[in-house]
């Protein structure tokens, strides 16, 4: 017995997938010899034939409908072409096939499958790009290329919520670029974090398929030794990422040997670094999804692959909650002096270089003690002690800030 057609105007064809079976297939994808690709359901059959219903698609559409994006009673009457095609299978292999041409408009309902049946497969709607030219690519570029891949379960293309997707790679950046004011701020003169921001940001380029990939490439080259900020900071990442991978013994709520490792780096890198890094988490556990990283750099003794998976994502936050990171963060800040208050001990500082930020806060009793002069409007070198405060019970992290040195600048004519 016949099941595809022969000889017709629909080309030589082959069965792709079978959607439905009742001893043999009723629903179907099938495909030309030239690569046009056709959806099928049985309609009717008698003792001489069976009628089938068949539906020529684009290969996005055919990816629409595969991974559940358009039903199947859709999937039919609005075809592309606004045609479908009935037909003809006899049983007798030596009677031909018989194929007739029909407007979507008059299509009737018993011919369809009932409107909200979806096939509902994993479908792979954008290229997938090999690790390995990762390398070769940053060689090639001389900069850093960080492939972040994502796996939302719930999604069967190629597809990514954006205020999820967005919040991660908002808060990786942040993640990056906080490492690099750790490494880079004694060294750099100038606009430090303005400085920081620019050598650490990462550019998104090409997107990938296998899970919800992007390439993430560093805005700047790295230098003649190979040597960058973004990969110094990459470098470190990595290693967090993989120390992140811990475990937590529940019962007496303490962290064992394997967390070492992820205890040293975040008190390494300190409590702004602890709160950036919380923020990612978060978006990691917001996801519910696994993160895969491959890494390409043109330095010899760098790159390479990591996996920060959802369950070691939620462990990591279990465990930065916990921590009582070692010393308070110590900011240098040259600002304007906008708010001070000697009886409620209170200040407001806004940095000239950053003018977005502001710290108000408390003013230390050893700098209330000293004679130093605080004179709203004037330029001064200040000396934050930030702390993190941890909402018990929102696990949100606030940011306190203490006063504790002023040094006013002056200009040469003073």
């Amino acid at each position: 017995m016949n099941l595809l057609p022969s000889f017709t105007h629909l080309g030589k064809l082959n069965i792709v997938e079978v959607y439905e079976a009742y001893d043999e297939p009723c629903l179907f994808a099938c495909q030309n010899a030239s690569g046009q690709i056709y959806i099928a359901v049985l309609i009717d059959e008698n003792e001489d034939f069976k009628k089938w219903l068949y539906t020529a698609l684009s290969k996005e559409r055919f990816e629409y409908v595969r991974s559940g994006g358009v039903d199947l009673h859709n999937g039919f009457k609005l075809a592309e072409d606004c045609v479908s095609y009935v037909v003809k299978v006899p049983f007798l292999e030596e009677e031909n096939s018989a194929v007739e041409v029909i407007r979507c408009e008059e299509l009737s309902e018993d011919m369809l499958p009932l409107p909200g049946e979806f096939i509902s497969l994993a479908t792979q709607t954008l290229p997938i790009l090999p690790s390995e030219e990762l390398e070769q690519r940053a060689l090639s570029l001389w900069r850093e290329i960080l492939r972040f891949k994502v796996k939302f379960p719930e999604y069967t293309r190629n597809e990514a919520p954006i205020k999820l997707w967005g919040n991660m790679l908002s808060s990786l950046q942040e993640v990056i670029e906080s490492i690099g004011f750790q490494i880079g701020r004694e060294t750099i003169k100038g606009s430090v974090r303005k400085i920081i921001a620019q050598q650490t940001e990462l550019l998104a380029t090409a997107t990938s398929g296998g899970s919800y990939s992007v390439d993430l490439v560093a805005a700047t080259n790295a230098n003649v030794l190979r040597d960058s900020l973004v990969g110094e900071s990459l470098y470190i990442f990595f290693d967090l990422v993989r120390a992140s991978n811990t475990r937590i013994n529940t019962e007496n709520q303490n962290t064992d040997s394997s967390n070492e490792d992820f205890t040293t780096i975040v008190n390494t890198l300190g409590r702004q670094f602890a709160s950036k890094y919380r923020v990612f988490l978060n978006s990691v556990a917001d996801a519910e999804s696994d993160i895969n990283l491959d890494w390409g750099s043109p330095h010899p003794e760098r790159g390479g692959s990591a996996t920060l998976t959802y369950i070691n994502a939620i462990n990591s936050l279990y465990l930065i909650n916990k921590m009582e990171i070692a010393a308070p963060e110590i900011r240098e800040v040259t600002g304007i002096l906008v708010g001070g208050n000697i009886e409620s001990k209170r200040f407001e500082i806004r940095d000239i270089y950053e003018e977005s930020n502001k710290y108000k806060g408390e003013i230390a009793d050893s700098l209330l003690a000293s004679d130093v002069d605080m004179t709203l409007e004037n330029i001064y070198k200040a000396t934050i002690e930030e702390t993190i405060e941890v909402n018990k019970v929102t696990r949100e992290p606030k940011p306190k800030y203490k006063l504790v040195n002023l040094e006013r600048l002056r200009l040469e004519t003073e």
